[in-house]
């Protein structure tokens, strides 16, 4: 979780409507170089001092005043040292460094315990499918439960950026929905908007034919690439990505076995410099047409198919319909072999 850094020097502020019932107690462990200075709580978004206290220990009690919960952050000497919602109560912090002892901190405590050991289970997985099995049957609903069963939760943005290039279409709706401030943020409309491009462009629908700037300032289309009454297969990718580079051999080997069957390739470089792109198209050695473009026009080009991540390959059928996308490795290979049954059939 990423931290906000505050100065120390904000001006501290109690509000007039505090009452009995408004205050807080925080407990917080601090490391031994901090004893001996003041530790506060500040307002991530103002940086006011929600209250403080001089650390004689290494365990230091905070108390203050809040009317409303407001996402704080604990800092000594300008570093922050830990995070939490500060809203009326007893708050303290458990084994796993997670805020606890209110409604607030309680739920997310829960929801990052439960998520926690999935992820550690989750990087000991080498089987790309697996992953993404876990992550999207997992992982992913689990972050749509916890917004729809805390609506505006001041950790709601800290749940949804956690997954946000995974949520389909209709789980960001539905954290829409639940968040005022997740639905104003600009970032996650434009998320919602590619995640709708991805529902258009699954398997069954025509594909996109989108515009490409190129380095001279003209413009060339998808189908441009494309041909009438022959399958292609389209690999979005770049060069500094691992896993693109990864898949381009089995595609030189699809491209050199099956051309003159009726197989297209062709890549679609993305989010990369063009001299890197050619560079790397040498190094690989791939055979078959690549379109480049610019790297701020590419944004353009994978927010139309949806793309949140690369590699993105996708099969065309000879009519214009997507056979399949978000194809990797063996799945490739798999599909080729249908297409090369149906045009034999």
């Amino acid at each position: 979780m990423k931290k906000s850094m505050i100065a120390l020097g904000a001006t501290a502020m109690l509000l007039a409507a505090c009452g009995p019932g408004d205050k807080f107690s925080l407990k917080v462990t601090v490391p031994e170089t901090a004893v001996g200075q003041t530790v506060a709580v500040l307002n991530v978004s103002n940086g006011d001092t929600l209250g403080s206290a001089l650390a004689n220990d290494t365990i230091v009690t905070i108390s203050g005043t809040v009317t409303k919960p407001t996402m704080g952050v604990i800092v000594s000497a300008g570093m922050p040292l830990n995070q939490a919602v500060i809203e009326p109560g007893n708050i303290s912090f458990n084994k796993d460094n997670l805020a606890v002892g209110t409604k607030t901190n309680d739920a997310f405590a829960k929801y990052m315990t439960t998520t926690l050991g999935v992820i550690e289970e989750l990087q000991k997985v080498t089987d790309d499918a697996v992953q993404d099995s876990i992550i999207d049957n997992g992982l992913v609903p689990a972050a749509v439960d916890f917004v729809k069963e805390n609506p505006n939760n001041l950790y709601n943005q800290v749940v949804f950026q956690q997954f946000a290039p995974f949520y389909n279409a209709e789980q960001l709706r539905t954290i829409m929905a639940n968040d005022t401030v997740v639905a104003a943020d600009p970032n996650a409309k434009r998320i919602l908007e590619a995640a709708e491009n991805k529902e258009k462009t699954q398997a069954g629908n025509p594909y996109v034919d989108v515009d490409i700037l190129q380095a001279d300032g003209s413009t060339r289309k998808l189908s441009e690439f494309i041909t009438p009454g022959r399958y292609t297969i389209v690999d979005f990718w770049a060069s500094w990505c691992q896993p693109c580079r990864q898949e381009i051999p089995g595609l030189v080997e699809i491209y050199k076995q099956y051309n003159e069957a009726g197989i297209d390739v062709i890549g679609v470089a993305v989010w990369d410099d063009i001299e890197a792109t050619d560079k790397a198209v040498k190094e690989l050695g791939i055979p078959y047409p690549v379109i480049t473009m610019p790297k701020e026009a590419s944004r353009a080009v994978t927010d139309a198919y949806g793309i949140m991540g690369i590699p993105c390959i996708l099969m065309i059928d000879p009519a214009g319909k997507i056979v399949a996308r978000d194809l990797r490795g063996d799945a490739v290979k798999a599909e080729v072999e249908k297409a090369i049954m149906a045009k034999r059939r």
